[in-house]
């Protein structure tokens, strides 16, 4: 039985499908947990804990933060410098930054570009993870 008879309108009745058991079709029935087994794989919980940076991500010993406007459209930026790491590891940092301050962040060359004066924050940031901080 694939459609009932009578029903609303001028399309006649309303899909039942038998395989869910009821007189609509749920696009959410693939997405119901199966019966669960003792064959089953329990789920693990692999994600990151938020906030934590990588392995494979060098940390500073130390960074030195510092407030410039000139050549930016008189918008207040905090550059942090004397990292000494590679492109890669800066972008980690960039995006570890952008998600613990709630702001935008980005690299140029061999810097770290905050935007706004971040600097108590930052100040923060990296000495709760162990890294020395000097300048402004």
């Amino acid at each position: 039985m694939t459609r009932r008879e009578g029903g609303m309108g001028k399309r006649g009745g309303w899909s039942v499908d038998e395989r869910q058991g009821g007189p609509f079709n749920n696009p959410f029935a693939a997405l119901a947990p199966a019966a669960e087994t003792d064959d089953t794989p329990a789920a693990v919980d692999t994600a990151p804990e938020r906030g934590a940076v990588s392995a494979e991500v060098e940390c500073p010993k130390k960074v030195h933060l510092r407030q410039e406007r000139k050549g930016r459209g008189g918008k207040t930026v905090t550059v942090v410098g004397g990292l000494g790491l590679g492109a890669a590891s800066l972008a980690a940092w960039a995006r570890q930054v952008r998600q613990a301050l709630g702001c935008g962040a980005s690299v140029e060359g061999e810097t770290l570009v905050v935007q706004g004066d971040q600097r108590e924050r930052l100040r923060d940031f990296w000495q709760a993870r162990g890294v020395r901080v000097s300048g402004a």
